[in-house]
């Protein structure tokens, strides 16, 4: 919508108020500035609802798939830092009582949550940039999906004027907010301003409106949005907002295209207590440490976790393999597919030397030649091999990076990685740091695989 219309619909809205409120408006101009400080507490409840297409394409045809999510979150919030500005540093610790979704997709669905021991999230935003993790223990992606939500509360101060402002006047806000509240990497084009509509004693209601361009992981988007958000002038925060937005998403590395509408609804109450977030905050006064923002993907079924940085992304997850690829700064890096491999008794463990033979079977003719070929005892005990090997895909050159980790028990799990030879430098070692996480866990019941695998099929 034009900032021109939305300015008018301001000024209509105001034609439509009381004579009282009139004369009231006219002793402007108003100071909207937020008064939460450290120490405050807040109860928050968020529900989002997105209904639309998903964009694939399947043999380079395009195919649109029906989708609808609705999400319902909650959480009592207390502010641990503020440094002013409109880029300060900002912190805060919440406690989530309801985080659930339910998403379908075509016909399939899901119903994700947060698991208990991870429901107390820390958030932090500095350069514009949110960031949550549990100090519990680390999120899944799907966790990570659920509570990452637009317009999060810790940033919503941000939309406020910094002057004050009198009513059908408006303050455009800049591409930096709205990219960090709309969840972008970055914003190329942004058109997006608010504007004062009725002030009472209590509540100054605002309009928003306009247009953001631009790229999530890489991938560019468009999102045009319309809504209102009240100004408590009591307590000094917005303490209700409504949003509806249409996204179109081109199809990226790791995920499908978008042409959905969406409505989020947020409602803000102050509260005086917050003994949980009282007692937790001593412990997580410091920053994230690499650890703690690290994702967790466990296959259950499989008997296996991993965990792994956030550039990592799963695009497959089915019951004998996994799918991850490695998108930094939009661009694709490497792919790893991780799956069982049938166990062996402890004392049939494969060598080195057949390995390698596996490994050779499983590229066919892309094998070029072995670069390297080792094996060491990992801190679990595990016995780890690991074959680099150097080819050809349509003469485009490529290394891989075969792994077998054998567990005490027989149980054994293999990874292949795939990069483009010009990319190696930037995919460094994140192999070895993604294959020291892996850790054997109990399996589902009906998790075992059939006997005659062999170690490179897995990974073929």
């Amino acid at each position: 919508m034009a900032p021109d219309l939305v300015r008018l619909l301001s000024i209509l809205l105001a034609g439509l108020a009381t004579a009282t409120w009139s004369r009231a408006a006219a002793d402007g101009p108003y100071e909207l500035s937020s008064t939460w400080r450290v120490g405050a507490a807040q109860h928050v409840e968020c529900r989002l609802q997105v209904g639309g297409d998903l964009r694939l394409a399947t043999d380079g045809q395009p195919r649109q798939i029906p989708m609808s999510v609705v999400a319902e979150i909650g959480y009592d919030e207390k502010l641990l830092e503020l440094v002013p500005g409109r880029k300060g540093r900002l912190r805060s610790i919440r406690y989530f009582d309801q985080a659930d979704a339910v998403i379908k997709v075509d016909k399939g669905g899901a119903k994700p949550t947060l698991r208990d021991h991870v429901r107390v999230v820390v958030v932090q935003s500095e350069a514009q940039q949110i960031t949550m993790f549990s100090p519990h223990g680390p999120l899944t992606r799907d966790e990570l999906d659920l509570i990452e939500l637009p317009f999060d509360s810790l940033l919503l101060a941000r939309l406020l004027p910094e002057h004050p402002v009198t009513v059908g006047q408006a303050w455009e806000h800049s591409a930096d907010v709205m990219a960090a509240l709309l969840g972008l990497d970055a914003a190329s084009h942004c058109a997006v301003e608010s504007v004062l509509g009725e002030v009472t004693d209590a509540m100054a209601t605002v309009a928003l409106a306009g247009t953001v361009h631009g790229a999530v992981q890489g991938v560019a988007t468009e999102l045009e949005l319309k809504g209102t958000y009240q100004f408590d002038r009591d307590l000094g925060q917005i303490t209700r907002l409504t949003v509806a937005f249409e996204e179109r998403r081109s199809i990226g590395h790791v995920g499908p295209g978008l042409d959905v509408g969406a409505k989020i609804q947020l409602r803000i109450t102050p509260i005086d207590r917050a003994d949980r977030l009282d007692r937790e905050t001593p412990s997580v006064t410091a920053a994230g440490n690499p650890d703690q923002l690290r994702l967790l993907y466990e296959s259950r079924q499989s008997g296996f976790q991993v965990t792994h940085d956030r550039r990592w992304h799963l695009t497959a997850d089915e019951a004998r393999l996994a799918v991850l690829r490695l998108v930094d700064r939009g661009e694709l890096i490497a792919q790893c597919q991780v799956a069982p491999v049938a166990s062996k008794s402890p004392d049939r463990l494969i060598d080195l030397e057949a390995y390698q033979k596996d490994v050779r079977y499983a590229l066919g003719d892309h094998f070029g030649q072995v670069v390297q070929a080792t094996e060491w005892r990992d801190a679990r005990g595990s016995q780890v091999l690991r074959v680099r090997v150097k080819g050809q895909v349509e003469a485009l050159p490529i290394e891989w990076r075969y792994y077998l980790i054998a567990h005490e028990s027989g149980r054994r799990v293999a990874l292949a990685f795939t990069v483009e030879e010009s990319l190696l430098a930037q995919f460094g070692d994140a192999d070895l740091t993604l294959v020291r996480s892996i850790e054997f866990v109990p399996p589902a019941p009906d998790g075992r695989l059939e006997t005659g695998s062999r170690p490179g099929d897995a990974t073929r």
